[in-house]
């Protein structure tokens, strides 16, 4: 029987396309670094950047102590959290960036009665391939842990996930990694892609759940011109 091998310069080409057959896919503020705000007040420096431990604070729609106009987290939609710093003992640093994000779930203190979230869709639609979607959990010094959820989603449907796999140190943030092969069948094939961030425990507790540097590698498409009233891709 006569073995037929691929000429090396094949093979070569192979590995280069294998190499390039994954992109990172468009996030909008991605590391919660967009906000900004009016120069020299409370709440924001002479740049119009966060102050160190500030925050924005948004629970039952609405703006609730922190900064109270605005978007609370821009590009994303929210539920029961905001954007926050590292200050005082809580956090050293961000992963990236000055800024992140947090889920608040405490009932008593007129937080969630509903699920605590962080969602946004994207501008390209769910194709055959691989998707890696890489997401900083956090959990601070001085809260209860709320646990994590991170989902890659397409047409509201969950695609794949990490609920709660790791344990996250206090005062420290760990990488979260989903990781999914997309058939070419897959039912959800063709719906726009969406990312959402949750917590592992239920609304009501006194828990907090912290989130940064998010991104998204998977095969090359078009980013369609598709708009939200949040998240607005209309002119990329």
């Amino acid at each position: 029987m006569k073995t037929t091998y691929a000429p090396l310069k094949s093979l070569v080409l192979l590995a280069t396309l294998t190499k390039v057959s994954s992109e990172p896919v468009p996030i909008r503020n991605p590391s919660f670094e967009d906000l900004t705000g009016p120069p020299s007040t409370e709440f924001f420096d002479e740049t119009g950047r966060l102050k160190v431990g500030k925050f924005t604070q948004v629970y039952f729609g609405t703006f609730q102590g922190g900064l109270r106009s605005g978007a609370p987290v821009p590009g994303w939609h929210l539920s029961y959290g905001g954007t926050s710093t590292p200050g005082g003992s809580a956090f050293d640093s961000a992963p990236d960036g000055n800024n992140f994000v947090y889920l608040g779930l405490d009932s008593p203190n007129g937080w969630a009665t509903g699920e605590p979230s962080l969602s946004q869709t994207l501008c390209r639609r769910l194709k055959q391939g691989r998707y890696t979607l890489r997401v900083s959990v956090g959990d601070s010094r001085n809260a209860n842990p709320g646990g994590y959820r991170v989902q890659l989603r397409a047409g509201g449907s969950i695609v794949a996930e990490d609920n709660n796999s790791q344990v996250v140190g206090n005062g420290q943030f760990i990488e979260s990694t989903v990781e999914v092969d997309v058939p070419a069948n897959h039912p959800q094939i063709n719906q726009f892609l969406e990312i959402w961030l949750g917590a592992a425990f239920p609304a009501g507790q006194s828990r907090f759940t912290y989130f940064d540097k998010v991104s998204l590698d998977g095969p090359p498409s078009e980013c369609e011109r598709f708009a939200d009233s949040i998240t607005d891709f209309s002119t990329t």
